[in-house]
This record gives structure tokens, C-alpha cells and sequence, in this order.
């Protein structure tokens, strides 16, 4: 047998193939140091050049993150999830991380159970109840949070709450609905909030620190406690000094700056010391670790708010902002969600009902002219308008969005059916639909008003946002008897 095999002409073609195998053999065989992967970076044998982790742009957190991970992996306590080190980037790293967290987290919290501070009490009988009260009436100020069922404004319930004392520098956690097998006897939840409405929520000269507040306001509220004295938010203030933090939980602002209030601990979060499920705080954990969890929130809330207002203090405008707008306006909005909003659920369910049927009919009058498509995907609507009916582009971007559509309608009048359908569609699917779930059982809407809802200083409003109630849907919201509702713009 005879085999004819033709070679390339071309030598430098086959030097050229040569190279290119030679040079992929070489990068596959090529493995960086563990220097290079981390701190120096290293070229690879085809030229790309991989910085190390460490030369990155990183947050201060991730940098404490990455640096643990680098630890452990040297150690041997961590395995490095690779075999090959050029795929040991950042993200992998990271991702580490949280295996790790999850590998000590037995370690973890039998360490923070066996070192809970002696000034941290659970608060379990009267004579404990009765001394915490004391130290609140010889203080102008206290740290307060709330721990609870779940998110739910309405539903959800106070499974305990948390008090700091600033000048006895002493942390409480007072448990109610805990079912985790070593609580033991919890007071009644009516008989506490009855007294400390008396020596807590009356008294006006007594400060009230929150992070978040609002949200503890509107749990405490429905247990019978409710404040007469100034609400501080630390959440509002620290948004007042930096609009641009990568995160605003308590945790993790504690971690970035505690080095600059005297607090040198790393945290963990909610999630990562328990679960994304709150019954995993007051039904599963060991209640010893609860309760620490819980004072320590407190006292963090203490620590950051005192770093806060000492920044506040050296900037004039800031201060004047946070004690004489953000202070007040707290309130006021904790108050109109409080409020809510009545809704008319007859006309919300007949006017989704003509809103359905009006959006079939104009779905029907469109695919008759224009075929059947996605109006959502600006792709395939390019292509219909621009390439398969010919229409003049505005500008070179083939935009398709109501600006665009609307000039063209000059052309096309049946583009003004597509405008309609998509404002309908958009009414009926962010707004008509969902607001009736939203309905709380007094027949209103409580949606939320965030006074930092925005980084340039706005009020945002979402669930939903009723700033932006579109004028169709205003004969839902019906104003009680005697009263009246007032539409006002600051245009």
C-alpha cells in the first residue's frame, strides 16, 4: 500500500504550526509561583501578562478576605481548589473565602460562646429587667435594635430586642419568642415593652440611636412601644458622610472602619454566622451565641454612631443636615408608612380587567401589521423597522426606544399602537397588578419612603414607589371620608 502525502509548500507555514504547538505545550506546562499568583504577577509563555492578586484595585474588605484565604492556603488548613495555579485568579480566591468561613464556623462560634464579654447579659428576669431600666434612667442616650421573625413589616414578629447603655457601657438582649433549646424562661413581651414605654419610649430628653431605624420603629410600634424622644439613625448619618460605601451593613462599615474607633474585630454578617433564615437565629442556634450576636449589634450601633457623629462635628453643613433635616424627616417618614395609603380594590380589580382586554386588542392590531415579535427585545424590533420595512435611521445607534418610536410614527402611524402597548403593559405589570398584594389587612397600601434613597439625596419610594403613581391609576388611592388626597410636584 501506497500513500501519497502531500506536504505544505510553503516551509514558513510549517515553522509557523511548529511554533503555535510548541508555544501552547509550553503555557499549558507553564505554572506560576505562588509569589507571582499572588503578589508580583507573572508574563505567560504566549505573552499575556497576569497581574497578581494583590496588585488588583481591591476594597479594604476584600483585601483582609484574600489575605486570610492566602494564609490558610500556605498553611494547609485551605486547599486551593486547582491544580493548575494560572486558574487561581481573584474570584476564585474569594469564593475560597467562603468555604473557609464555613470551615471554621464550628471553631468560630464556640470561640465567640466561650469569650462572651462579661458586660453582654441576657435579660431573663425582673431583677435583670429592673437594673437595666436604672442605668436607662440615669442616661440621656442608648443603642437599640430589634430581632425579628422575618422582614415583614406586617407579619413578621419581635423575637427580642437589644439595648445598649453607652455610660455604664453595659449590652442587653431581652428574649421573647426564642424556641432554641437552651433559652430557658423569657419575660413577657407585653409586661417589658409596658415598661420601658414608661421609662424608654415617654421620655423626650432621652436619645435613641438605630441603624435603620425605621424598620425597628414599625416592629416596636405594633408591640406597644413607640418614642416620644429623638430617633438617630446611624444608617441615614453614615450615608450623609459617604454616598458611595460598596455596602451599608452594620458588619461590614464596622469592619472598614472600626481601625479608627478602636474596634479591631472582623464581624461576621446575619447570614454568614447563621442563616438567610431568620428561624435558624431563634429556633436552631445555641442561644448563648443569639444573645451575644444580638448585644453586640447594639454595641456596634453605639461604636459606629459616636465615630459618626465625631465626623459630623467637623463639618458644619453635614451636621446641620443630619440633626436638623435627616432627624425630623425620619419621623415624618416613618409616620406617612405608618399612615399608608387607602386603596380602592374594586376599581383596582375592574380596571385590570379593562386593561387586559385592551392590551389583547392592540397585541392583536400589531401582529396584524407588523407580524409577531418581541417588542421587548430591541434586536428583533431593529431588524423589523430598520432592515425588513426600511425605515430611516435618527441617528446610527437603530434605537428603538418611545423617543425613536414616537418620531417615527410620523411614518408609520401604527408604531403609535406599539407606544400604547407598551405603556399599558408597563401600568399594568408594575402597578395595577401588584399593588393589591401589597395591601395590608387595614385595607392600605404601606409602601416605603427612603429620605437616602438615591446618592444625590432624593427620596426614593418602592413597594411601590408612590412617587410616580401614573395618572391612570390615581382613582385607586381614595381618600377616607372627611378627607382629601393633594397632588403636589416641585415643578
Amino acid at each position: 500500500m501506497q500513500l501519497d502525502l502531500k506536504l505544505p509548500s510553503d516551509s514558513s507555514q510549517v515553522n509557523t504550526r511548529i511554533a503555535r504547538a510548541k508555544g501552547v505545550k509550553a503555557n499549558k506546562e507553564f505554572q506560576p509561583t505562588w509569589e507571582q499568583v499572588w503578589n508580583t504577577g507573572y508574563t505567560k509563555p504566549t505573552g499575556t501578562v497576569q497581574k497578581g492578586i494583590f496588585q488588583m484595585k481591591l476594597t479594604e474588605p476584600d483585601k483582609k478576605r484574600l489575605l486570610t484565604v492566602k494564609e490558610a492556603v500556605a498553611s494547609g488548613e485551605l486547599d486551593s481548589g486547582v491544580t493548575d495555579r494560572k486558574k487561581f485568579n481573584k474570584s476564585h480566591a474569594l469564593r475560597l473565602y467562603v468555604t473557609l468561613v464555613e470551615q471554621r464556623k464550628e471553631a468560630i462560634i464556640a470561640e465567640m460562646i466561650a469569650n462572651i464579654p462579661e458586660n453582654y447579659h441576657s435579660v431573663q428576669t425582673v431583677e435583670m429587667l429592673d437594673w437595666l431600666i436604672e442605668l436607662l434612667r440615669q442616661t440621656d442616650i442608648n443603642a437599640l435594635d430589634t430581632e425579628t421573625t422575618g422582614l415583614h413589616l406586617e407579619k413578621d414578629k419581635v423575637v427580642g430586642m437589644s439595648i445598649t447603655v453607652p455610660n455604664a457601657d453595659q449590652h442587653f438582649y431581652i428574649p421573647f419568642l426564642h424556641e432554641n433549646e437552651n433559652v430557658g424562661d423569657q419575660l413577657d413581651k407585653q409586661y417589658v415593652m409596658r415598661r420601658l414605654q414608661k421609662e424608654l419610649g415617654d421620655r423626650k430628653d432621652l436619645i435613641t440611636v438605630m441603624f435603620n431605624a425605621k424598620f425597628d420603629l414599625h416592629q416596636l410600634v405594633k408591640e406597644g412601644l413607640a418614642f416620644n424622644g429623638p430617633v438617630y439613625d446611624a444608617l441615614v448619618g453614615m450615608k450623609l458622610l459617604n454616598e458611595n460605601e460598596p455596602s451599608y451593613q452594620l458588619k461590614k462599615l464596622a469592619n472598614k472602619w472600626g481601625k479608627y474607633f478602636g474596634y479591631t474585630d472582623n464581624s461576621l454578617t446575619f447570614e454568614e454566622l447563621f442563616s438567610k433564615d431568620p428561624r435558624d437565629f431563634y429556633v436552631n442556634a445555641d442561644y448563648r451565641l443569639c444573645y451575644y450576636y444580638a448585644c453586640k449589634d447594639t454595641h456596634l450601633t453605639w461604636l459606629l454612631w459616636a465615630f459618626i457623629r465625631e465626623q459630623l462635628e467637623k463639618h458644619e453643613g453635614l451636621k446641620h443636615s443630619f440633626y436638623n433635616l435627616e432627624v425630623p424627616t425620619t419621623q415624618v417618614a416613618f409616620t406617612m408608612e405608618q399612615n399608608g395609603m387607602p386603596i380602592d380594590l374594586p376599581f383596582a380589580e375592574a380596571y385590570k380587567q379593562e386593561l387586559e382586554t385592551e392590551i389583547a386588542e392592540l397585541d392583536s392590531k400589531i401582529k396584524d401589521f407588523f407580524g409577531d415579535i418581541n417588542w421587548a427585545s430591541p434586536q428583533q424590533v431593529a431588524v423589523r423597522l430598520y432592515d425588513e420595512l426600511g425605515m430611516e435611521t435618527l441617528s446610527d445607534k437603530r434605537s428603538t426606544d418611545a423617543h425613536t418610536l414616537k418620531a417615527l410614527s410620523k411614518t408609520v402611524p401604527e408604531l403609535k399602537l406599539v407606544l400604547d402597548y407598551r405603556e399599558k403593559t408597563k401600568l399594568l405589570g408594575s402597578f395595577i397588578s401588584p399593588i393589591p398584594q401589597l395591601v395590608w389587612d387595614d385595607g392600605r397600601i404601606h409602601g416605603s419612603f427612603n429620605q437616602d434613597g438615591t446618592k444625590t439625596g432624593r427620596f426614593a419610594s418602592d413597594k411601590p414607589n408612590l412617587q410616580n403613581i401614573p395618572y391612570p391609576a390615581r382613582p385607586m388611592f381614595a381618600a377616607p371620608d372627611g378627607k382629601i388626597i393633594v397632588s403636589a410636584d416641585f415643578s
